[in-house]
């Protein structure tokens, strides 16, 4: 799961933004010095925070890039804030090794409504759970493993199915 933190001034006051979205299961959550602004599913592509700073505009906006990859982009007075270093901005890239995969399923199989859903939801599943660093790296390594091997033994029974009744 993706987690931004912000740490910043605005005017003479210190503030600690946290932004956390879990693209599998479409939850965003914002806080703004530990006070709750935004806590709730959201499928939107692209979803704009005004933060409630006096005499500062401040905004928040959560956007899904290519991919389906979360991104985060915080403006106060028209000027970027940097995320806090240590911030997870999105899965690792070793997760590309199990996603591709994934992806590329409906490309090798030719397109099709199970191959893409598939491929599709097998590579969004391991985005999400290589991004999740609540779990250890191994058991999300694991995951993604099984989840590939599953997508890609599913894949191979309903092709072989497919080309059993066509032969008979």
């Amino acid at each position: 799961m993706p987690n931004w933190k912000y740490e910043f001034r605005a005017g003479d006051d210190a503030h600690v933004l946290t932004a956390n979205w879990n693209y599998l299961t479409g939850k965003q959550t914002v806080q703004l010095d530990q006070q709750v602004l935004f806590d709730k599913v959201n499928w939107k592509p692209t979803h704009a925070i005004d933060l409630p700073l006096e005499g500062h505009r401040a905004t928040l906006t959560l956007k899904a890039t290519a991919l389906v990859i979360p991104g985060a982009a915080l403006v106060i007075d028209g000027q970027p804030v940097e995320p806090t270093v240590g911030s997870s901005g999105g899965p690792p890239p070793w997760v590309w090794l199990f996603a591709v995969p994934c992806f590329a399923m409906p490309i090798l199989t030719l397109g099709g409504a199970i191959p893409g859903a598939l491929g599709f939801g097998a590579g969004a599943a391991c985005m999400g759970i290589g991004g999740n660093a609540e779990l250890p790296v191994a058991a999300r390594v694991l995951l993604c493993a099984l989840i590939v091997g599953s997508a890609w033994g599913a894949l191979i029974l309903v092709v072989g199915g497919v080309a059993m009744l066509q032969s008979g």
